[in-house]
């Protein structure tokens, strides 16, 4: 995927307006999200009070341990969604994918010289990597409130 019949996947078909199909998908605004997201589990987990931590089946004395633990598990969630976006954003602005013909071809636009191990599909599987976290995060707070509402 992104090979072209040439060989040089990054440099086949440069992005350029009457060039193929271009792909420059709408996602800035997801880009965008992540962000907010992160700064909202910062906040959430600064704060320390509030919806995300009003749980009235949790006896009194076991609430103080919940929100320790649920202040911890916002903190590494903001910090997995802020690598998340900026994963994705990186991605958006260091490659272009075009399409010509039936084939992807990703054009790399940039490079960082102190990273080169940094690959569109590197960029690609960090991404899914910690959309993946975001969601196993969700589901351990949900697992531990409600094992904690059954202990109460």
């Amino acid at each position: 995927s992104g090979e072209s019949p040439e060989g040089d996947p990054l440099n086949s078909f440069p992005a350029g307006p009457g060039q193929g199909n271009e792909s420059m998908m709408p996602t800035s605004i997801f880009d965008a999200f992540q962000f907010v997201v992160a700064f909202y589990m910062f906040y959430v987990a600064i704060k320390g009070t509030g919806a995300f931590y009003n749980f009235p089946a949790i006896p009194k004395k076991k609430q103080e341990e919940v929100r320790k633990t649920l202040r911890i598990i916002y903190a590494v969630g903001g910090c997995v969604s802020l690598l998340d976006g900026a994963a994705a954003m990186l991605r958006n602005r260091m490659f272009t994918v075009t399409y010509k013909e039936e084939e992807a071809v990703i054009t790399q636009n940039f490079t960082i010289g102190a990273l080169p191990f940094i690959t569109y599909d590197f960029l690609r599987m960090f991404s899914l990597i910690c959309s993946i976290s975001i969601v196993v995060l969700l589901l351990v707070i949900l697992i531990y409130v409600n094992r904690q509402q059954k202990r109460g």
